[in-house]
């Protein structure tokens, strides 16, 4: 179960990486979600 889980959050944050990286370069969220999806990945890498 745990392996699954990995496989889709590091699906999840291959699809959404250029946005988050996007936000760390800029440093201005354009959108209430993006931030909050950004700091989960955050959260996720650790």
């Amino acid at each position: 179960m745990v392996s699954t889980t990995n496989q889709y959050f590091l699906h999840q944050l291959s699809y959404f990486s250029p946005k988050a990286t996007t936000l760390r370069k800029k440093k201005k969220p354009h959108s209430l979600k993006e931030p909050i999806l950004q700091h989960k990945t955050i959260t996720f890498e650790g």
